[in-house]
């Protein structure tokens, strides 16, 4: 069901690219090109061509390697969708890093629900790292993930895999595969911001089986605790942040574990009344199949402060 509605979200944006564009697809090589500077790249991996779209912010630094942050879409998705819902590449203009926006197989991540699944989506994005340091001269201690559902979830495998890659990660209305924290071993700590809704109705707060009987996944305490483990973190707090939005009944509490052995920090943003989601991002399914979206935050603005407060060591 999961992949099901993202689909329907999918079509929607093509629909509204192609309107924007005048393309006959929102993905054919044969459309209009993105803004400037935004471009689509591709890489072969394991015996099949990826594909990547990448957001250079104008005036970027040419005398500073700059930060990559890697945003995967969720299950049905796209990478211009992922670009829309999130609204991270005005984010990215305004604080010169960039974003690349890497295109799953069949439109789906391996995040380790299936063990059986053949594609190898994390020598993918290890491929697409070297690359990127090699043509953007990207800072190889600047380079983070984050993502949305399916997209999440893949964040989440990449930190207890490539850890020698990835500096932090921040996981969107996902969770941790069962099957992958049971075998998470990072050579590094890995700093982690998490944000959940606490009412979503696909990925379970709780833990559990998310929507159609699509695998396992920890509740977003057991994520928190995964990882407080990982990076040896002793101090914790908890606060409910301030109401900015009246109109809107999503409330958030954030729990931030510090002390960590390395430096890092592990964060649990949850929203109260909080969907399946992107907070201050855009409404691409109705409330009723998806939730409500918060506008008490701005994820993307708590995800790059995040990551900009914790390079690699």
């Amino acid at each position: 069901m999961i992949e099901a509605l993202e689909t329907r979200y999918s079509r929607n944006v093509t629909a509204l690219i192609v309107a924007i564009l005048g393309c006959l697809s929102a993905l054919s090589a044969a459309c209009a090109s993105p803004p400037s500077l935004d471009s689509w790249h591709q890489i072969a991996v394991g015996g099949l061509d990826r594909n990547y779209l990448v957001h250079v912010p104008p005036g970027l630094d040419p005398n500073r390697a700059p930060a990559i942050v890697l945003s995967f879409h969720g299950g049905g998705g796209r990478p211009i969708g992922e670009a829309y819902i999130t609204k991270m590449n005005p984010v990215a203009d305004r604080h010169g890093f960039i974003v690349v926006y890497p295109e799953g197989t069949q439109r789906h991540w391996n995040d380790g629900w299936k063990e059986e699944d053949p594609v190898d989506d994390v020598a993918f994005i290890s491929a697409l790292i070297d690359e990127l340091k090699k043509t953007y001269h990207a800072d190889p201690k600047r380079i983070y993930a984050t993502g949305i559902s399916n997209g999440a979830m893949f964040s989440e495998r990449l930190a207890c895999q490539l850890s020698d890659k990835i500096a932090s990660i921040a996981p969107v209305a996902g969770a941790i595969r069962t099957p992958i924290a049971a075998k998470c071993s990072p050579t590094r700590p890995v700093s982690v911001l998490m944000i959940n809704g606490k009412a979503d109705p696909l990925v379970p707060y709780n833990g559990g089986q998310v929507v159609g009987m699509r695998g396992p996944v920890l509740s977003a305490a057991a994520g928190v605790a995964l990882w407080v483990q990982h990076d040896g973190c002793r101090r914790n707090s908890r606060a409910s942040l301030p109401v900015v939005d009246k109109t809107d009944a999503t409330r958030v509490r954030l729990e931030l574990h510090g002390g960590c052995n390395a430096g890092n920090e592990v964060a649990l943003y949850s929203i109260d009344n909080g969907g399946h989601t992107w907070p201050g991002g855009a409404k691409y399914l109705p409330v009723s199949i998806v939730g409500l979206t918060s506008r008490q935050i701005n994820a993307d603005e708590v995800i790059w402060s995040f990551f900009a407060r914790h390079p690699m060591p």
